[in-house]
């Protein structure tokens, strides 16, 4: 009788991801598991991304550590990374690092698997960095997020331009990024 134990899926599907060097989606993995749901495979791979047995390395994919960051120069992105929080003196957003260390480095990585990479790199190495979303800091950051900053300081009075550079002083992100999280706001305020 196959293992149906929780421990005994999370086994199944750590098996097939290390049988294959390729990323899988949710949809994929459910379809390997006993129940065949996509919230249980959710669970899973939850249950072992927090275990440090998968990673993301991509919006929908997971992979294993050893094959997503196989031949990865890990010591050269984690210096560039340190360096671009030790400058910024704040909270920093991972598509500052995705675009300094891909420039940098001559990759084409995604910011989920730069933040994959760093997450892990500081877990295993015992580096006490805090992360919510897609920001990191060397100090506790709690919910602190673009969105909450711009949800604080919002209105009609305050033009798009303004609440950039609000936001810019708390948060190192590229402009992109605040801007698209500006119109989020705005249209959410609209709605409620």
């Amino acid at each position: 009788m196959p293992n149906v134990t929780p421990k005994g899926q999370k086994k199944v599907i750590l098996d097939w991801f290390r049988s294959e060097n390729k990323p899988r989606n949710r949809d994929d993995i459910a379809k390997i598991i006993r129940s065949g749901s996509v919230n249980h495979a959710s669970f899973y791979i939850n249950e072992l991304i927090e275990e440090g047995s998968l990673v993301r390395i991509d919006y929908t994919h997971y992979s294993t550590p050893e094959h997503a960051f196989m031949n990865a120069p890990v010591e050269n992105i984690f210096s560039i990374v340190k360096n671009i929080m030790t400058k910024a003196l704040r909270p920093v957003d991972i598509g500052i690092v995705a675009e300094n260390c891909n420039a940098k480095l001559h990759l084409s990585k995604t910011k989920a698997w730069y933040l994959s990479l760093i997450k892990l790199y500081c877990k295993n190495n015992e580096i006490s960095w805090h992360f919510h979303h897609n920001l990191m800091s060397f100090h506790p950051i709690n919910n602190f997020s673009i969105h909450s900053v711009l949800r604080e300081i919002i209105s009609d009075e305050i033009d798009n331009d303004e609440l950039l550079k609000a936001v810019l002083k708390s948060i190192f992100a590229d402009k992109q990024t605040i801007k698209n999280a500006i119109n989020n706001v705005r249209n959410q305020s609209a709605i409620s």
